[in-house]
């Protein structure tokens, strides 16, 4: 990350994490697909579809958990790499991952014991068939939280460190798995939905344990619990630095649970576009978070050894192409919503289809807005900008996307939740401009200062 080309060096980062999004997002949408022909009946398909969505929260849950303690100690490692302080940034990796395995075990204890009215929290009566479907899958995919979350976090930690293709390996390993097994379990053995929750608990142990053993022999260290008890002092820098994490994903988290009522309350077909939908914009959206978190390392390791040159043609760089490569993504969603329809959700007709392939459409309409947002908003997280990362953090989501929902809704009924999604985007977007010019301008100033007093003091530049 030193010395290699710009491009070469954020092509090797970013293109293994853009595959992983897209393999973990596939995944997600095949659970709608074989969701969608279980059961015996259109209504009973589309209830089965309808609760894969509901519990769609749960999965953004382990993403808040495991980007709270993975990008926080991601941004402190880079960093330190940037410095060359190995101790550091080892200290750092213990804290983040035995963090990661103990918030994952209570939240799949409280999961498991608490499944019947978190499914009503979500979304969706619990004695309703949609209920009924959700408590099936949820009782089982709630045991994958500790797995999940700590793949995750040895993944961001692999990429930390410049490993992005062993970070995209296991993950995209466990997303194929999990594929695989859902046609065994659907489809062969015939378990339904349990069959689906199944495939993502073996597919999470896969994708932890492969993670784990590249984490052990690419570091030549182990994971040490005695390293994690010394750790703590840390905390205070990882977890602000997590923030802006547990922001974007927290709020995504809490717009789900109101997207998915709002749409319970219009009607099950406007529920099930909303479920569908909302997995194809994550499909394309995956992108844009990948290529985020691919360049971060890199726009870290610059700040930290004080390039501010190679910094701002990441930044650039990563900005520009993920903008076009997610225009190609609107014009397949502007062309081919019905055909997006039926790849997600089998062979759907009628109103359901027509209003999933209309929110299809207007959802993914703003996708070539979405790629700045991203990238200022990790890039100011990983120069260790704890409060500027976080208010973006909470832009799209908190500050636009909710407000929008609550308020388009009244005036156009249906149409209006998927306008609030992609006016969120665009109008994200305009806010980034000004944060993306001032971040560039700002590090390039103070890395230029941190120059000059290092030729002025040599002895504390050697510090």
């Amino acid at each position: 990350m030193a010395c290699a080309p710009v491009g070469k060096t954020a092509l090797g980062l970013c293109f293994p994490t853009v595959v992983t999004m897209l393999a973990v997002s596939a995944a997600s949408a095949a659970e709608s697909f074989f969701a969608a022909g279980t059961g015996s009946s259109q209504s009973d398909k589309t209830a089965a579809a309808a609760a894969i969505g509901i519990m769609f929260p749960v999965s953004a849950l382990f993403q808040v958990v495991s980007f709270a303690l993975g990008m926080g100690a991601a941004s402190v490692i880079s960093r330190a790499l940037g410095n060359e302080d190995e101790d550091c940034a080892e200290t750092a990796s213990v804290f983040s991952f035995f963090s990661a395995i103990s918030v994952g075990i209570m939240i799949s204890l409280s999961g498991c014991l608490l499944i019947k009215p978190l499914v009503g929290v979500l979304g969706a009566s619990a004695d309703s068939s949609i209920g009924i479907y959700a408590r099936r899958y949820g009782s089982v995919y709630m045991a994958c939280a500790p797995l999940a979350i700590g793949a995750s976090v040895l993944s961001i930690l692999l990429r930390a460190r410049g490993k992005a293709l062993q970070a995209a390996a296991g993950i995209t390993g466990g997303a194929v798995l999990d594929v695989l097994l859902m046609h065994i379990f659907v489809s062969r053995l015939l378990l339904g939905v349990v069959g689906i929750a199944l495939a993502g608990l073996f597919s999470q142990l896969f994708a932890f344990l492969t993670l784990l053993l590249m984490y052990i022999a690419g570091n030549n260290r182990r994971l040490d619990v005695r390293v994690f008890i010394r750790s703590f002092s840390l905390a205070r820098e990882i977890v602000p630095l997590g923030l802006p994490s547990v922001i974007r994903q927290g709020l995504t988290v809490a717009s789900a649970i109101l997207l998915n009522n709002i749409a319970a309350q219009i009607s099950d077909s406007a529920l099930f576009s909303a479920s569908v939908s909302s997995k194809v914009f994550t499909l394309f959206f995956g992108i844009a978070i990948g290529i985020g978190q691919g360049i971060s390392p890199l726009i870290g390791f610059s700040y930290g050894s004080g390039n501010g040159d190679r910094l701002e043609r990441a930044f650039r760089l990563s900005s520009v192409c993920g903008s076009l490569i997610l225009l190609a993504c609107c014009g397949v969603c502007l062309i081919f919503p019905d055909e997006m329809t039926l790849l997600m959700a089998h062979t759907f007709s009628g109103k359901a289809a027509d209003g999933t392939s209309r929110a299809i459409m207007i959802q993914c309409a703003a996708l070539p807005f979405v790629q700045l947002g991203i990238v200022c908003n990790m890039a100011y997280q990983a120069a260790g900008r704890k409060i500027a990362s976080s208010f973006l953090a909470a832009v799209r989501q908190g500050v636009f996307y909710i407000p929008l929902l609550l308020v388009l809704v009244r005036f156009w009924g249906e149409s209006g939740l998927w306008l609030a999604a992609a006016a969120s985007d665009v109008l994200t977007f305009v806010l980034s401009v000004p944060f993306s010019v001032y971040f560039i301008r700002k590090m390039r100033k103070q890395i230029r200062q941190a120059g000059v007093n290092a030729s002025e003091n040599p002895a504390e530049a050697e510090r």
